[in-house]
Order: C-alpha cells, then sequence, then structure tokens
C-alpha cells in the first residue's frame, strides 16, 4: 500500500475586519485527522496540520506546504484539506487566511505540480465549487484510494459557486466535513480495508441530498471533479 500524506488546514480567527471568526473550523481539522487515522489507516505523523490556535497566516500556510512537498515521495498520495472562508473577488475563488487571501485556483496549480502519485483535494468554504481542473490525465475513482495511481488529482467542494458552506447546527464541527468524516469511517463502503473516492462522493453526496430535503433554507451541494 502507497503511503498517504495530509495537510489539514483550518481557520477559525481572522485579523481582516470583514471576516468573522468561525470557531468550528479549528474544530474540523481534527475531525479530519480522526476520520483520515480511522479510515484510511493513516500515521498520525504523517498528517500536519494547522491551524490548532485558530490562526493560519499566508506565511504559515506556505511554510507548511514548502514542509510537506519535502516529505512527499513519488509514490505517495497527498490529501489536501481547507476549512475557513471563501471568497469571490473579480470572478475568481480565494481562500481566506487569517492575514489575507490566496487564490483558490493558483493553489489547485501548485498541487498539480507537486510529483507524487495522485492528490485529493477538499475544500470545505463558500462559494468553493468555483473552480476549474486540467483535463490531461484520465484516472478511475472507482479504484481504492491508495490505488489512485498516476499524475491525477480530485477536488471535493462543500459547496457551488454561489452557495454558502454552512456549520453543522448539532455537532461542533461544519456540515459538509461532518457529511465527509462520517463517510471516510464508514463499515459499509470500506471494503478489504479499502474505500474509493467513488463510494466517498457518492455518500456525501446522498448525505447532501438527505440535509437539503429537511433544509431547504440551508441547501448546500458539494461538487466534485476529477481529471
Amino acid at each position: 500500500m502507497s503511503n498517504v500524506k495530509a495537510l489539514l488546514v483550518g481557520v477559525s480567527n481572522y485579523l481582516i475586519d470583514s471576516a468573522k471568526d468561525l470557531p468550528f473550523c479549528k474544530n474540523d481539522i481534527v475531525a479530519m485527522k480522526s476520520a483520515l487515522c480511522n479510515g484510511l489507516k493513516m500515521n498520525e505523523e504523517d498528517i500536519i496540520i494547522c491551524g490548532k490556535s485558530g490562526y493560519v497566516t499566508r506565511k504559515e500556510f506556505i511554510k507548511a506546504l514548502d514542509h510537506i512537498e519535502k516529505l512527499i515521495k513519488n509514490n505517495d498520495i497527498f490529501i489536501f484539506y481547507f476549512s475557513g472562508h471563501g471568497a469571490l473577488l473579480c470572478g475568481a475563488h480565494y481562500l481566506v487566511f487569517s492575514d489575507g487571501i490566496i487564490n483558490t485556483q493558483e493553489i489547485i496549480k501548485y498541487f498539480e505540480k507537486v510529483i507524487c502519485k495522485s492528490k485529493i483535494i477538499f475544500l470545505d468554504c463558500c462559494y468553493s465549487g468555483n473552480y476549474h481542473i486540467n483535463k490531461k490525465v484520465e484516472m478511475c475513482i472507482e479504484d481504492a484510494v491508495e490505488d489512485f495511481f498516476g499524475r491525477g488529482y480530485a477536488v471535493f467542494a462543500s459547496s457551488k459557486s454561489s452557495e454558502f458552506s454552512y456549520p453543522h447546527p448539532n455537532e461542533s464541527i461544519s456540515l459538509f466535513t461532518s457529511f465527509l468524516c462520517e463517510a471516510l469511517q464508514s463499515k459499509f463502503l470500506i471494503k478489504e480495508g479499502k474505500i474509493s473516492l467513488y463510494d466517498i462522493q457518492n455518500l456525501v453526496f446522498l448525505y447532501s441530498e438527505i440535509w437539503n430535503k429537511q433544509n431547504p433554507t440551508m441547501q448546500q451541494h458539494p461538487i466534485f471533479r476529477a481529471n
């Protein structure tokens, strides 16, 4: 089985006047770490976390990227997860850090160039479906995560480009992350110790569909694209 490395970023506290603090985001990264360890059997030392204090500056994020890129080997799978504010500016999507913004498409482009087996990107923020992917590489998302081979990548966003992403009303984490963590650890999806992106995607979509029917004023529709 190939090694899996992960960078989990949760931005709860902001130094920007227009950005409201999001207390649940630092809980999201704790929940994701637990789900990756329990569902994908990842080693804790292979997971880098940014945001335990609630703050993640752009400099800290770039430093974390540089650090994990040095750890990633050719046969590894890289998982990136972000929870925090998302913003639209002049038609482009941005991830909002404690002290400023970084263009989401530029981050995806950066991950495209990382040399490893494959990349999986999870974006839990408002308007996160506003991204595109390079279609040059083909891959099969029905393969188990550890067999997800090649230079391909997948991006799973929490909402459409025009939608908010909501906190879970009954839990101390976000709605999308709660669905994602449930799917990653589902005993019904894990077969022979493996789980596929296809199954994860379908179960998150199912959870979202049920939620949207029960909560018509707080709808969000996750977006999944892979090359």
